[in-house]
Formats: structure tokens, C-alpha cells, sequence
């Protein structure tokens, strides 16, 4: 039994009596006079041969070798493309929702906020009936009148404020 065998299953039998892999680790090091990062050493070299390890490095580039290599790395690219392009379509997809969905619900977004802009004018009214409406500070409402302006002034606000996203397919909310 080799030295990294041995490490493996002293640690893998103390890690089932109940202590951690670091405790496991240090108790070995402890016990053959070596430090902790060589005990951890073994213990990863042994599971890594166990698990399959890594492949076995090539001396030499055979042509066999390289036309294998040319030819999966090219076989990978088609089917990297097509991933590409079905992702590409997905985002597609979820733009023209969210596109659709913003313009068929622009004009009750609208109205929304213009019923909100009246409630608070006309409140500000009666808390304050002396006060002259302001002029918007815009030449191109000013003059117009009042719902003319909050219709212009709703507009402008609507284009600010961020959407709500319309739900992900499978009705999960993102």
C-alpha cells in the first residue's frame, strides 16, 4: 500500500468517526512527523486517482492525434453556433414581450399617472385656493390649457418612468 493509499483511508476512517478533513489532516501530520499541507497533499493525490484522475499527458503529436483534435473542436463549434442562436432567439423573444406589453399597456399607464396628477392638483387647490396654477417653465405648454398641459407633462414623466417588466415564460416573475 503506498503512503498516499494509506493517508486516504486513515483520513476517510476519521472523517467517518466524526472529525472534519482539517482535523483529519492534522492528527496524520501529527502522528507521521510531517506537516499538514503534505498529509493533504497525499489525501487529494490518492482521491484524484480514484476519481480517474487526470488524462494521461502525450510525449508526442501523432497526425492521427491532431485530425481528432482539429475535427472535435470543429464538431464543438457547430453545436456551440446553434446554442448561440437559440439564446439569441430567447432574448429576441423576451424583447418583443416586453416591447408588446409596453405598448399595449402605454395608454393605461398613462391615464394612471394623469388620475394621480389630478387628484393632487385638485387637492392642492383646496388646501390652497388663492394659489395661481405655475407655468411649467416649458414655452411649449405654457399657454395651453391645464389638461392639455398635464396630458404634455404625463407624457414626458411616462417616457421616464421604468416599466414593469411583463412575467418570464412559465409564470415566474424576474
Amino acid at each position: 500500500m503506498t503512503k498516499a493509499e494509506e493517508v486516504f483511508t486513515k483520513v476517510e476512517q476519521l472523517v467517518a468517526g466524526g472529525k472534519t478533513k482539517p482535523q483529519a489532516f492534522q492528527e496524520l501530520a501529527e502522528f507521521y512527523g510531517q506537516s499538514y499541507d503534505t498529509i493533504r497533499g497525499f489525501f487529494y493525490t490518492r482521491k484524484k486517482q480514484l476519481e480517474g484522475g487526470s488524462r494521461p499527458r502525450r510525449r508526442e503529436t501523432r497526425p492521427e492525434d491532431a485530425f481528432e483534435s482539429v475535427r472535435t473542436t470543429l464538431e464543438r463549434s457547430i453545436v456551440d453556433i446553434d446554442r448561440e442562436v437559440e439564446v439569441a432567439r430567447e432574448r429576441a423573444d423576451e424583447a418583443t414581450a416586453e416591447y408588446e406589453y409596453l405598448r399595449d399597456h402605454a395608454d393605461e399607464r398613462k391615464a394612471e399617472i394623469q388620475a394621480r396628477l389630478d387628484a393632487w392638483r385638485a387637492l392642492d387647490a383646496e388646501k390652497n385656493p388663492e394659489k395661481k396654477p405655475e407655468s411649467s417653465g416649458d414655452p411649449d405648454t405654457d399657454g395651453e390649457t391645464s389638461s392639455e398641459a398635464s396630458t404634455s407633462e404625463t407624457t414626458a414623466k411616462a417616457s421616464r418612468t421604468p416599466a414593469k417588466k411583463p412575467a418570464a415564460k412559465g409564470g415566474a416573475e424576474s
